[in-house]
């Protein structure tokens, strides 16, 4: 098939990959040759994917600055060029980048910040899915019942302060006394069209861990009775049920 060999072949030349020669397909305006044509392509390619990987990994590029940045987003695609029309969806293996030049030796937090934000964006993009539950009507045995999830949410836990260090791509991260140890427990879903994020106490983090793997109040009562009590309960449910995320 003509149009799928053309399709193939043009892709290939413009993401670099191969030198195949596409005189017979090409027919360049004004007096641009057909490789100059392909090389317009080439770099609007290049160019709208680095646009797209700036976007989608706005806090790293803040961390990184610049030169840094521009110098490893060049690097990326040359190495992981995309194979998705979606740009929103680019740079989903950019966290194994990291890994793989050494990028989170100097800052070991890093690829754990590019897929929070890479989770955040996603989310963002997706559906809307809220649940208007009266827990008015549901009191009886609540205790033993165990509860559904949104699929549009997410529980995390790091060893650094991701959301910290994510919350100043905006403003810069200058601040060199600034101290991203520590653990941080966060629950992300979408609401209202926005991505909401709550930060969680451990207590918090440990009764929506159980409660995501089905276990009703009553069990994780039992299985966490030495770490949590009564108030750290109702202060998760207050937040699930003002994120309208869960339902029986």
């Amino acid at each position: 098939d003509k149009l799928l060999r053309f399709q193939n072949t043009f892709i290939a030349e413009v993401t670099g990959e191969l030198s195949l020669g596409l005189d017979e397909f090409i027919l360049p305006g004004g007096e641009l040759t057909p490789a100059e044509a392909i090389n317009v392509y080439r770099q609007d390619y290049f160019a709208r994917l680095g646009d797209a990987l700036g976007e989608n990994l706005e806090s790293v590029w803040t961390v990184l600055g610049d030169e840094e940045f521009f110098e490893q987003r060049k690097s990326f695609i040359e190495n992981y060029p995309s194979d998705n029309t979606d740009l929103n969806q680019f740079g989903s293996q950019f966290p194994k980048f990291i890994e793989s030049v050494g990028l989170d030796k100097d800052y070991p937090f890093l690829k754990m910040l590019a897929e929070f934000e890479l989770d955040f964006w996603k989310l963002f993009h997706s559906p809307q899915e809220s649940f208007l539950v009266d827990w008015n009507e549901n009191l009886e045995n609540l205790e033993n019942k165990s509860f559904k999830f949104s699929k549009y949410t997410k529980l995390l836990c790091w060893p650094y302060k991701i959301f910290d260090i994510f919350s100043l791509r905006k403003t810069g991260f200058t601040d060199s006394e600034f101290d991203y140890d520590g653990v941080q427990y966060i629950y992300m879903f979408k609401l209202d069209q926005k991505i909401k994020i709550e930060v969680l106490s451990r207590e918090q983090y440990l009764i929506i861990s159980e409660l995501l793997k089905g276990q009703s109040i009553t069990e994780l009562s039992e299985s966490l009775a030495d770490q949590i009590n009564e108030e750290d309960i109702q202060r998760s449910f207050s937040i699930l049920a003002l994120s309208k995320s869960i339902f029986l």
